[in-house]
């Protein structure tokens, strides 16, 4: 192992936090994203008495890591996650936010247990478990075990899907290709008339043990709607939205989560796609805007 000292990594450029903060802003980058993860170095939490306050950067060998004991959080829905962070700043930010540490005046850093080491290395050790990139930060991307196998599968086109599970039921999400034109233009008119919605995504899903796919139309409110708000607007939209699909699709709705780290689908609407509505500010009176997918 190599050592490495703070002062030296703080000084590289968090490339990989970058990349995540323009591909949550902009579809067209997700992929540069994606291929900077699987080619970077990143940040692990872990027990191991070898992570001092220096960097122990593990290169080569995937059974390099076999005897690592990462640290993992639990979310807020229960599961667990092992966090990796794309710098030492955000991983600093992320453990005092996570309040699992007491800081006294001295350095933070000189508290924490970290090592750093190659993502597809992390991959393959904690593969059929969920990770958190840059949990506790303004950007940041919860893996599933089936988005990971994806990733370290250079054919695979997991890098648009999502397989997330509502109830019990295994949903598989993906972005669009093709807007539909005359679904979104509809609901566009619909939406605008209402002054407790906020923002509006959309995308496909397909469930096997169902047998049914169609399009999943995620609704983001008023923190302050009402359960007989909700369940009217989504009558209504469902039954002025169904002229508009396919023979053999179907429209599901959603609410889409402020906080979408406590909801798998919120999460994924809000991180892989754009809001193709989004009201404007200022009053019900304006006219609500209508974001064009680049």
């Amino acid at each position: 192992m190599n050592e490495t000292s703070i002062d030296n990594i703080n000084m590289q450029s968090d490339e990989l936090g970058l990349l995540l903060e323009q591909a949550t802003k902009d579809e067209s980058v997700r992929g540069e994203f994606y291929d900077k993860l699987v080619d970077s170095n990143i940040f692990v939490l872990t027990n191991d008495e070898l992570a001092t306050q220096h960097i122990h950067e593990i290169i080569g060998r995937a059974d390099s890591a076999r005897t690592l004991d990462l640290i993992h959080w639990q979310l807020s829905d229960g599961q667990y996650v092992v966090p990796f962070f794309s710098s030492i700043d955000k991983l600093t930010q992320a453990v005092k936010k996570h309040s699992i540490l007491e800081v006294d005046g001295s350095s933070t850093q000189d508290k924490i247990k970290f090592i750093s080491l190659p993502t597809h290395i992390l991959f393959d050790f904690t593969l059929g478990q969920s990770l958190f990139l840059n949990p506790n930060c303004e950007y940041s991307k919860l893996f599933y075990p089936d988005e990971i196998k994806g990733l370290m599968d250079p054919q695979s086109q997991l890098k648009k899907m999502s397989i997330v599970t509502e109830g019990q039921i295994p949903l598989k999400l993906t972005t669009l290709e093709t807007e539909p034109e005359l679904l979104v233009n509809k609901a566009n008119e619909l939406l605008k008339q209402q002054k407790i919605v906020t923002k509006a995504y959309l995308a496909r899903f397909a469930s096997e043990s169902l047998n049914e796919s169609g399009y999943l139309l995620g609704i983001e409110m008023s923190p302050l709607t009402t359960e007989h708000e909700y369940e009217t607007l989504f009558m209504q939209l469902g039954e002025s939205l169904s002229d508009y699909l396919d023979e053999d699709d179907i429209l599901d709705i959603c609410v889409v989560r402020s906080e979408p780290d406590t909801c798998q689908v919120s999460h994924f609407l809000k991180s892989h796609t754009r809001a193709f509505y989004q009201r404007r500010l200022g009053g019900f009176l304006r006219d609500a805007i209508k974001i064009q997918q680049i």
